[in-house]
Formats: structure tokens, C-alpha cells, sequence
């Protein structure tokens, strides 16, 4: 999915814009990904990867056990002997925190480069969440939203490989 920044728009805007356009991938599901590349790039390999793979997941746990028809459901971890995306990034809300999990490919990156990631991504959310108004812009300033690279790793401590 492609976002365009060209205007500088607040979070706000950029968030509204990506439900926009997600909605309208929705309406196309049916197109199988592959398919499209092949449509859109002549020259490509089916074999090759387009670019990387990514995936972001947000799961609202709040509400706890959910039914399934008649069956009640509770929401179970899992735990990932291998990385299934090149990253992949799984955001959960349990109501009171969010919790953050990130799978990764150890060949392409280093554990502490995940762990710093980790952590600027709760900066940024920290940011974002006291000025959702903000241009997109404006959200990286001061070394990347107020936490050098070096102090993120730091911060982190240890993290576990992909």
C-alpha cells in the first residue's frame, strides 16, 4: 500500500487516509496479490520477492473470551519457531496497554537493530498519541522521535532472535 506525503499531512490525515485505502483493496480482494505484480510489472520473476515482505497485525483483546456461534473463544499466544515475513510486527490491546511483538528474519537483521526498532516504535506511538494533529513530518524530529538509535538499544535491553 502506497501513501503519499507530498502535503505533509498531520498523523490524523495519513491514518485516514490508509483506513481510505485499505477499505478499497478490501473491495478488490478477490485479485490475488501475484496477480497484480504480474499485471503491473512485465519484466518480474514469480520466483523473485517484490521488494520484502512485511506484516503488521492489531489485535483488541479487551474484550477478552469472545463467542464463536455457541463455542466460547479465548485468544491463545503462539509461539514462532521461525520468522514467516521478513518482518513482522503484531500490536495487541488488552484495554490498558498495548503490547508489541516483532518476528524478523536473523539474517537480515540484527537483534539489537530490532529491539532499537521496538522502542522507537513506542516512542513514536508516545508522540503521536500527544498530537495526533501533527504533520508526518514534523514526527521525526530530534534524532527520530526523541530517541536516538544508541539509546533505543539501550532501552531495549536483550531481545530474542527472528
Amino acid at each position: 500500500m502506497r501513501a503519499r506525503f507530498d502535503d505533509n499531512p498531520s498523523f490524523d490525515a495519513l491514518l485516514r487516509r490508509t483506513r481510505d485505502a485499505s477499505l478499497r483493496a478490501y473491495e478488490h480482494q478477490e485479485m490475488p496479490y501475484e496477480q497484480l505484480l504480474l499485471d503491473r510489472i512485465a519484466d518480474r520473476h514469480t520466483s523473485d520477492a517484490a521488494l520484502f515482505s512485511v506484516l503488521f497485525v492489531q489485535q483488541d483483546d479487551s474484550a477478552g473470551e469472545r463467542p464463536l456461534g455457541d463455542a466460547p473463544a479465548t485468544p491463545v499466544s503462539v509461539a514462532l519457531d521461525s520468522a514467516k515475513f521478513d518482518l513482522a510486527l503484531s500490536v495487541r490491546d488488552d484495554g490498558d496497554m498495548l503490547h508489541a511483538s516483532l518476528h524478523y528474519r536473523a539474517d537480515l537483521m540484527a537483534d539489537a537493530t530490532a529491539a532499537s526498532l521496538l522502542v522507537r516504535f513506542g516512542a513514536l506511538l508516545d508522540v503521536i498519541s500527544a498530537d495526533p494533529l501533527s504533520p508526518v513530518r514534523d514526527l521525526g524530529k530530534d534524532g527520530g522521535v526523541g530517541v536516538a538509535p544508541s539509546a533505543a538499544r539501550e532501552q531495549a535491553g536483550p531481545a530474542g532472535g527472528g
